[in-house]
């Protein structure tokens, strides 16, 4: 667990804004072990979380003066602010209203002609039952890729979860470059003006 609170008192908050997490065999499919980042709802600057593995955002985040702040990870996970960890098979923790601002770059589970992959309303991953609560996200999503280690297929009810009142909204502040968080991926076009 990283716990944001904790790491801007020890004085270790990233000068550049940028957060990189990172596992030494932190497996694939359903064995994959990620990152937890807590406590984050101010945010002292910018911020960008960078992992290859998978992130689980837990509680209000960048919700107290917000910064310009993004996950890019295999997998975004959003938990609520009721999580415990008491989630196993056959229990599915009940959820609060969360809110979330933040820009997401994330990959999906391939879709296969058994299988959907949840489309994009399920590009963030929940594991709660958020039935009649509100997940709140101001910020933009983007999927960039099949993801590589989160590759479980898509499952939505039983105790895997119930899906929130998703109010979710772009927020325009990222249409202009520098309020975009740190790191975040430029792409650009050429053409071809002139060719001999």
């Amino acid at each position: 667990t990283v716990n944001v609170k904790k790491l801007v008192a020890a004085g270790k908050f990233p000068s550049n804004g940028i957060l990189y997490v990172a596992g030494y065999n932190s497996g694939k499919g359903t064995r994959l072990k990620g990152f937890q980042i807590s406590n984050g709802a101010e945010l002292p600057q910018d911020l960008s979380i960078v992992s290859p593995d998978a992130v689980y955002v837990k509680g209000d985040f960048n919700t107290d003066q917000p910064k310009n702040a993004a996950v890019i990870a295999d997998a975004v996970n959003l938990l609520s602010n009721d999580w415990n960890n008491s989630k196993v098979p056959g229990v599915l923790p009940e959820a609060s209203d969360t809110s979330y601002n933040i820009a997401v770059y994330t990959g999906d589970t391939k879709a296969t002609e058994d299988s959907m992959n949840g489309g994009p309303h399920n590009l963030v991953r929940f594991h709660e039952n958020w039935r009649n609560k509100k997940c709140d996200i101001s910020g933009s999503m983007v999927c960039g890729a099949h993801s590589r280690k989160a590759m479980g297929q898509f499952k939505v009810g039983g105790d895997y979860y119930k899906p929130p009142i998703r109010n979710w909204s772009f927020n325009e502040d990222f249409s202009q470059l520098e309020n975009q968080p740190p790191g975040t991926p430029q792409y650009v076009s050429l053409d071809n003006v002139v060719s001999w």
